[in-house]
């Protein structure tokens, strides 16, 4: 029960480990997912990281789950539209 009344201190002092480096400049992680090449996922992704970077209540942590979720969507996307969809989707 306590530990729920603590929670918010618990995080914020994990929260002072992180750098404010890690906060704001997400895009050499976002250089390092080594999602195919793409003018419009670009300008895309740089609208999404100034916004998370200039997000202060999400952790660091959680800013770059969201850069790797749009990673492996963009990686699937772009792979599919290259090699065309080999599932059967049929109707």
């Amino acid at each position: 029960m306590w530990d729920s009344l603590y929670l918010p201190y618990i995080m914020h002092s994990i929260q002072l480990q992180v750098s404010f480096l890690d906060h704001v400049y997400l895009e050499p992680y976002w250089r390092q997912q080594n999602v195919p090449k793409s003018a419009t996922v670009e300008r895309f992704m740089e609208l999404v990281l100034v916004g998370l970077s200039k997000n202060p209540y999400m952790t660091a942590v959680k800013k770059r789950a969201h850069i790797d979720w749009f990673a492996d969507y963009f990686r699937d996307a772009l792979e599919k539209k290259r090699y065309g969809d080999m599932g059967t989707n049929e109707a």
